[in-house]
């Protein structure tokens, strides 16, 4: 992933790795919580900071089963006066297969160091005002960026990068991997059989509309998560914040179905977590 932000027309590299740009953000402190992770830069007279919300929703299954995250950025002015910012973020390939020398070649069930080959990415986020997009070759869309400070609404048909540019103070975006989980047994992730989101564009605008109020219950549960640590000893915290995310978000909450993939037993209730400790499989 790639983050730019753009300052009264200078491009400031914030997160990743862009050969085209050479000033970056200056990082300025980075605080950790179970259910997030922000990171605070100044760039020129802007304050900007970052923030990755993976939420954990233990009383609801439906959200805790959906595999999506948040990034949502603000921007503070440092100096009291107006500022022209854009902001670029990107996906490429790599999310896709660990394979960096070869054109994605989805294999179902097949992983090449511990990464999934098979599932669906999506990198979305609410319409309107001056958003503007591109899907092309990352070379191609980072350049149209740095250069032109917005992108052209076009696609390439080089399936490498799908990228979306915008204006604004505060923005949100849901960058996540669909996967199908490898199974064996007639089995769905729970939000997919039990709920209306058999078409994924449902789903991300259910998401983004939720950001508001899963914000709040993340910090919420944060409170309570480093609250009940605190009564332990304050490195509980430290620790709890580093590994919550982690377990929560190597968990897939499934449920039964048929032969045809229609839910057969919504009391059918499974969770499967991904073995990322180097166990052998007997």
């Amino acid at each position: 992933m790639v983050v730019l932000v753009c300052v009264d027309n200078i491009t400031y590299l914030f997160l990743g790795y862009a050969d085209t740009v050479n000033t970056t953000v200056n990082l300025t402190d980075t605080v950790i919580s179970p259910t997030q992770t922000t990171l605070m830069a100044t760039a020129g007279p802007m304050q900007v900071n970052l923030t990755f919300l993976n939420p954990i929703e233990p009383g609801n299954w439906v959200k805790q089963s959906i595999p999506f995250s948040y990034l949502s950025l603000t921007t503070i002015t440092l100096d009291g006066e107006a500022h022209a910012v854009q902001v670029h973020s990107n996906l490429s390939a790599e999310w896709m297969s660990a394979n960096r020398n070869q054109v994605i070649n989805p294999a179902v069930f097949n992983e090449i160091a511990t990464q999934p080959e098979w599932g669906t990415l999506h990198h979305a986020m609410k319409s309107g005002g001056e958003i503007t997009y591109k899907i092309a070759e990352d070379s191609v869309v980072l350049q149209t960026f740095k250069f032109e400070g917005v992108l052209d609404n076009q696609t390439i048909f080089v399936p490498l990068m799908i990228d979306c540019q915008f204006l604004a103070s505060r923005a949100t975006l849901a960058p996540s991997e669909r996967r199908r989980i490898p199974l064996s047994g007639n089995r769905s992730l729970f939000y997919k059989t039990v709920t209306r989101y058999h078409n994924d564009m449902f789903l991300i605008v259910d998401f983004l509309d939720d950001f508001a109020d899963a914000s709040s219950r993340a910090q919420q549960l944060d409170l309570r998560i480093l609250q009940d640590a605190g009564t332990v000893s304050r490195k509980l915290g430290d620790v709890v914040s580093l590994a919550t995310a982690q377990v929560y978000g190597s968990i897939q909450v499934t449920v039964g179905t048929d032969l045809s993939g229609n839910l057969f037993n919504e009391s059918d209730v499974m969770a499967f977590m991904k073995n990322i400790g180097g166990l052998k499989t007997k």
